[in-house]
């Protein structure tokens, strides 16, 4: 993979690594903050909680917020990060 990326490319890596572990693509897992380097040589991440806005992972009140752009409370902050699943893009 380049060396630095461009956070587009970073999210539709994300996404795709998801869909392919939601479908059950064997030795991929879900993968909600990807790590990446920057065109401008600073770490950055991108985050995806979509394979957890289905069914019973949240509350609604942290379905709602996310699906609204809302700030979260300290509340819905901690649950959320019960959900963070770090991988890295080399």
């Amino acid at each position: 993979m380049m060396k630095y990326m461009v956070k587009d490319m970073v999210i539709a890596k994300l996404k795709e690594i998801n869909e392919k572990a939601v479908s059950g693509h064997e030795g991929q897992r879900v993968i909600t903050r990807l790590y990446y380097t920057s065109m401008d040589g600073t770490r950055q991440f991108v985050e995806d909680f979509t394979p957890y806005t289905t069914g019973d992972y949240f509350t609604e009140e942290l379905k709602n917020a996310l699906a609204n752009g809302t700030t979260l409370t300290t509340k819905q902050q901690l649950e959320l990060n019960q959900f963070v699943i770090e991988g890295t893009l080399e």
